[in-house]
C-alpha cells in the first residue's frame, strides 16, 4: 500500500500533510441512510417536491485500511467530499446518474464525509454507497455513519442532514459572492480541515455562527434562546465545542463586575448539539473573550466576584487561581491581562502578577504557545503583536492594509487559531460601533512562528448585520508539523507510519 505525504515550503517552515445569507433549513434531522427514490415526492415536512437542496455531514468508520470505491447515484446534481477532498462532483441537471471516485484509506477513523445534492423538476433520487476490501458494493450501513465525530466505542446513526427549501443550498444574497471569493476559500480549504465561529446579530439577537474553510456549512450554532445573546465564542482545542456566554438581550456591560447575575457560561457541540450550562455567573475580561482553554477538558474562565478560576467540563471541578479581579491568564500560566492590554508576567506559584502599563488599544489576547500577545492597537487598526519574553511591538496587519477590500479595510476583534496558523479577524467600511456598524468575518493564513499573514485575508461573512469575535479553528496535520532549515531531519513516530511511502512535491 502506498502513502502520500505532501510537503509545502514556506520560508523555513516545512509541513507535513497526511488531508449565504443563508436561508432557514426547511428541515434538520439525523438521516440512518443515505438511500432515497422520493420519485415525486416531498423528501419531509416543510421541503417542496421540486426545488429542494441537501447537505449531509458526519464521519465514518474505516472497517480495514484499502482501496474504497464511493459511489453517488443521483437525479439532480451531487458534490461528495471525503477528508475534505472533493471527490465527485456533478453539479448538474441530470436523470438517474452513477458516479464514482476511488481513493486509498487508512486508519479507523473519524474520517470526515460530507454530499450535497439539489433537485431541481421531475425525479428525485439520492444515494451514498461503498465498497472496499471485503465489502461487496452496498449503501454505505447506518453502522460506519457518526452525525458527528466517530470515537471508540461509540455507535452508528447517520449522518447529519440538513433540508432547504430552494436548490442552493439556502444560499440568496450570497449567490453574488464578490470576486476571487471562491478562489479564496478553495485556497484556504487547502490548509486542511477548519472552520471559524463568530458572533452575529443578523436574526435580531446576537447568536453564534459558523463557516467551513471552504465556504460550506454556513449556519447558526448556539439555540435560539429568548430575550438572550450568545457572546464569546471559543473554540476547543480539538475543534468538537465551543464555549459562550449568555447574556440578557441588549446587555452591554458584561465585562464588567458590577454587571448583573444571571450570566451562564454554556459548552456545546460545533455541530449544534450537546448544550451544557457549566457556570452560573462567569465574566467576559474586557469585550467578548471570557475563556481560555487548556486541553480538551479543562479551560480558565472569570466567574462573578471571584477572578479566573480552573474549571474541569468533566467532573465540574473548580480551581480558583489568584489574583482576584477580572485577569485572564495565558495558557501556560505566564502573562495574564485585563480587557487593557498590559500582558502582564504572571507567577502562577505565588498568584502574583508584575502589573505593566497599559500600551494603548483593547481586545488583547494571547497565542497559545504563550509566546505572543496581540491586540488593537487603535481605532479600526493596528493590530499588533508583543512577543512576551522581550516586550518587542510589531505589526500584524494595518488599518487600510492593501491586502483587504476597500470598503473592508477598518479592523476589530483579532484572534489566532489554536495552532497559530490562522488568523480572524473582523472589517467593516470604516464604520466603528461595534453593536450596529457592517462588520464583516476575515481569516488569512499565518505563519506560526512569527505570526506573519502568509496570504491575503478571506472574507467569510457578507451580511448587512454586524459579524463580529470570531475564532477560528485548523485540524492538527496527521504526521505534525516540523520547522527547521533544509536539510534536517525528522522523526515521524506514530500508530499510522507504515507501509510504502511516497513523496509528494506537489509537482505531481
Amino acid at each position: 500500500m502506498k502513502y502520500h505525504v505532501a510537503i509545502i515550503f514556506m520560508s523555513a517552515l516545512c509541513t507535513l500533510l497526511c488531508p449565504c445569507d443563508l436561508q432557514a433549513a426547511a428541515l434538520r434531522r439525523t438521516d440512518s441512510l443515505v438511500d432515497f427514490d422520493w420519485g415525486d415526492g416531498s423528501p419531509g415536512e416543510g421541503v417542496p417536491a421540486d426545488g429542494f437542496s441537501v447537505r449531509w455531514t458526519g464521519s465514518f468508520q474505516l472497517p480495514q485500511d484499502g482501496k474504497y470505491t464511493f459511489y453517488a447515484v443521483s437525479d439532480d446534481g451531487i458534490r461528495l467530499w471525503v477528508d475534505d477532498n472533493l471527490v465527485i462532483d456533478n453539479w448538474t441537471d441530470h436523470g438517474q446518474t452513477e458516479n464514482e471516485a476511488q481513493m486509498d484509506l487508512w486508519g479507523r477513523g473519524p474520517h470526515f464525509i460530507r454530499m450535497e445534492y439539489y433537485e431541481n423538476t421531475g425525479q428525485s433520487v439520492a444515494k451514498l454507497l461503498w465498497a472496499g476490501p471485503g465489502i461487496e458494493k452496498q449503501v454505505i450501513p447506518t453502522q460506519s455513519l457518526f452525525p458527528e465525530l466517530w470515537s471508540e466505542g461509540t455507535k452508528g446513526t447517520g449522518l447529519r442532514a440538513v433540508y432547504y427549501a430552494g436548490t442552493e443550498l439556502g444560499g440568496t444574497a450570497e449567490d453574488k459572492l464578490p470576486p476571487g471569493t471562491a478562489q479564496g476559500w478553495k485556497q484556504m480549504a487547502k490548509l486542511g480541515r477548519g472552520f471559524v465561529v463568530w458572533e452575529s446579530n443578523r436574526t435580531g439577537n446576537w447568536r453564534i455562527w459558523h463557516r467551513g474553510l471552504d465556504g460550506s456549512d454556513l449556519r447558526q450554532v448556539s439555540p435560539d434562546e429568548k430575550d438572550r445573546d450568545h457572546l464569546a465564542p471559543h473554540i476547543s482545542p480539538d475543534g468538537t465545542r465551543l464555549v459562550y456566554v449568555s447574556v440578557p438581550h441588549a446587555l452591554m456591560i458584561s465585562w464588567r463586575e458590577d454587571a448583573p447575575d444571571g450570566i451562564p457560561l454554556y459548552v456545546i457541540n460545533v455541530d449544534g448539539s450537546g448544550l451544557k450550562q457549566i457556570a452560573v455567573n462567569a465574566r467576559t475580561y474586557g469585550g467578548d473573550r471570557a475563556a481560555v482553554w487548556l486541553d480538551e477538558d479543562n479551560l480558565i474562565y472569570l466567574p462573578a466576584g471571584k477572578g479566573p478560576t480552573k474549571l474541569n467540563l468533566r467532573t465540574g471541578k473548580e480551581e480558583r487561581l489568584p489574583p482576584s479581579g477580572l485577569w485572564l491568564p495565558n495558557r501556560t500560566m505566564t502573562c495574564a491581562t485585563t480587557g487593557s492590554p498590559t500582558f502582564s508576567p504572571y507567577d502562577a506559584a505565588s498568584g502574583t502578577i508584575n502589573e505593566q502599563a497599559a500600551l494603548g488599544g483593547c481586545m488583547p489576547y494571547f497565542t497559545t504557545d504563550g509566546v505572543w500577545g496581540f491586540w488593537m492597537g487603535g481605532g479600526g487598526g493596528p493590530i499588533n503583536r508583543i512577543r512576551l519574553g522581550t516586550r518587542q511591538v510589531s505589526l500584524i496587519i494595518n488599518l487600510h492594509d492593501s491586502r483587504l477590500p476597500a470598503d473592508r479595510a477598518y479592523l476589530y476583534f483579532p484572534m489566532f487559531s489554536r495552532c497559530q496558523r490562522l488568523f480572524t479577524f473582523g472589517a467593516s467600511p470604516d464604520q466603528h460601533d461595534h453593536a450596529t456598524s457592517d462588520y464583516d468575518i476575515f481569516v488569512a493564513p499565518a505563519n506560526p512562528e512569527t505570526l506573519e499573514l502568509t496570504a491575503n485575508p478571506v472574507r467569510y461573512s457578507f451580511h448587512k448585520a454586524t459579524d463580529r469575535y470570531p475564532d477560528v479553528f485548523l485540524a492538527d496535520f496527521e504526521l505534525g508539523t516540523h520547522v527547521g532549515e533544509a536539510p534536517f531531519t525528522v522523526d515521524l513516530q506514530g500508530d499510522k507510519i507504515s507501509g510504502q511511502w511516497t513523496w509528494d512535491f506537489g509537482d505531481g
